[in-house]
């Protein structure tokens, strides 16, 4: 294996040749690789997530707030904003000029549920979604913040809420997604974060890289970084297939929705697992890890004798 030089830090720069202008940086890192696997795996990796809220203001008012929010949420994080292009040397683009109301006329939608929010459906028909959005006229968006509302009224004259969020993997993860969600939601209560829209300085919040962003290359590149690099290139390479369970045949340029399920636990349930996890010295995680690989040898047996058994890291997700 040829010998691979650290990743670098790179900053935000100013491409005038650009018409409109634009700030540009290449994306590095974990954006780098969420970015790849998008485009090898036909957008698998694209976030939806959310969450449910009740409250007595109307959805009109809502929709309102909510607007509001989400433009001071490009200001504080205006790579939601950006767009990535060159699919060989993938880069982000803002184009700070761009047209603030129209980016929030696409990236901002309500959309009405009827008597329930019916989350599942929804989360489902937007992983069929693919990024990004466009307009026709140019304006485009890798980011969505969706308002869901519901006819039905409680009985203390409540209504049931939804807002989620769908974007790239390389701009939103679980952590960044709450915590955008939280930011939101904390503006549309009147209790948020004071923020003062100025779009000309909005590109100066634009985020460092993340080789930057976690202390810069490690000097540990040539030995511990190296190395990884060979493990994921063996496993790219190897020959014996992971255990895991069968696809039902389909055809393979035909889309089929995501599914999952969900169980719960009892309060006492949940109080004995985290003390037998505690006592083995492992997480809960680790014990659905272990729970999971069991299921799919009771579906799907070893045939003879081995020694070991692999599994794929999507198996057990």
């Amino acid at each position: 294996m040829s010998k691979c030089l650290p990743p670098t830090p790179t900053k935000w720069v100013l491409d005038a040749s650009c018409d409109p202008p634009v700030y540009t940086r290449p994306l590095v890192g974990s954006e780098l690789t969420m970015e790849r696997y998008w485009n090898a795996f036909d957008a698998d990796g694209e976030v939806c997530i959310g969450v449910d809220f009740t409250s007595s203001l109307s959805a009109e008012e809502l929709k309102c707030l909510a607007r509001q929010a989400l433009s001071k949420l490009r200001f504080v994080c205006p790579i939601v904003a950006c767009t990535i292009e060159d699919i060989a040397s993938p880069r982000w683009v803002y184009t700070p000029s761009a047209d603030r109301e129209a980016w929030l006329d696409l990236a901002f939608v309500v959309e009405e549920r009827g008597e329930s929010l019916n989350q599942s459906e929804f989360i489902q028909r937007i992983n069929l979604t693919r990024l990004p959005y466009t307009d026709g006229t140019g304006t485009s968006t890798l980011f969505r913040v969706y308002l869901l509302t519901t006819s039905k009224e409680s009985d203390n004259s409540n209504k049931e809420y939804g807002l989620y969020f769908h974007g790239t993997h390389a701009i939103i993860d679980a952590g960044p997604a709450i915590r955008g969600l939280n930011l939101m939601c904390e503006w549309m209560s009147g209790n948020g974060l004071d923020v003062v829209i100025m779009p000309s300085e909005e590109w100066q919040n634009l985020p460092v890289d993340p080789i930057a962003a976690t202390g810069g290359p490690s000097p540990e590149w040539e030995t511990y970084g190296s190395k990884l690099l060979e493990e994921f290139a063996e496993q790219d390479a190897r020959t014996t297939p992971f255990h895991t369970l069968a696809p039902p045949p389909r055809p393979p340029n035909k889309l089929e929705p995501p599914f999952h399920y969900a169980t719960s636990l009892s309060e006492s349930e949940t109080a004995t697992v985290i003390a037998q996890t505690k006592k083995l010295g492992v997480s809960v995680t680790t014990l659905f890890h272990a729970a999971h690989c069991l299921a799919q040898f009771k579906m799907h047996p070893v045939q003879g004798a081995t020694s070991e058994v692999d599994f794929s890291s999507i198996s057990t997700m």
